[in-house]
């Protein structure tokens, strides 16, 4: 039986930020076995996973993080107003996707199959089923309607993401759930450094030229 080969020598170094440290950590935990993170193998390919938890004050210091990761992944849970807040300020400092692999994971405890949303006119937080997607509802309090999103497209309008960009709903507790999407973030870090790889060749050394006087 042939072996298989891993794909890399090194873990590819993936940020997680997360807006909750406990978010954050529950997921690492499903993950790796590990609140903080660390090495683990997803699909075959090695993996540092590097969680942060997002702190508007620490944007420098986090944009520097994420400058040597190979691909990062922006995780919520809820989405009513202060979390929508933090939300935009996490993105703005996450590199565009031609720069390096992106992917939001939106967290939920097992079997839950309805978000948390703020109301578009007062900003009452809102449970939202899944189901109820399409439909039109109406706020309790300031009694406005509007269409129900799904929370994926919710994401996305909101911060004007593109449609290549991934939006996936991770359960907790689940360990494919959780597993499956930074896989496939790590394989697009793999992809992407293969690339970048093969695109850089060595310079030849002109032997029949002299270097320029100084």
């Amino acid at each position: 039986m042939t072996e298989s080969i891993p794909y890399a020598s090194a873990p590819l170094n993936v940020c997680v930020l997360s807006l909750d440290a406990t978010v954050g950590a529950g997921l690492m935990t499903g993950v790796c076995g590990n609140a903080s993170g660390g090495v683990t193998e997803l699909e075959g390919i090695s993996v540092r996973l590097d969680l942060h938890t997002f702190d508007p004050a620490r944007e420098q210091e986090l944009g520097a993080v994420l400058s040597l990761a190979d691909a990062a992944a922006l995780v919520l849970q809820h989405m009513d107003a202060p979390a929508l807040e933090l939300l935009k300020a996490a993105y703005r400092i996450l590199p565009s996707e031609h720069k390096l692999p992106v992917a939001l994971l939106v967290v939920r405890d097992a079997g839950r199959l309805e978000f948390k949303m703020a109301c578009p006119t007062c900003s009452q937080k809102l449970w939202v089923r899944d189901e109820d997607k399409g439909r039109v509802g109406r706020c309790p309090h300031c009694k406005k309607t509007f269409v129900l999103p799904a929370q994926s497209a919710l994401l996305k309008q909101l911060l004007m993401l593109p449609e290549s960009m991934p939006v996936v709903t991770v359960m907790v507790g689940h360990e494919a759930s959780c597993r499956g999407p930074l896989a496939n973030l790590a394989e697009r870090a793999r992809l992407r450094a293969q690339v970048l790889k093969s695109s850089t060749v060595p310079v030849q050394i002109a032997h029949d030229h002299k270097p320029p006087a100084e």
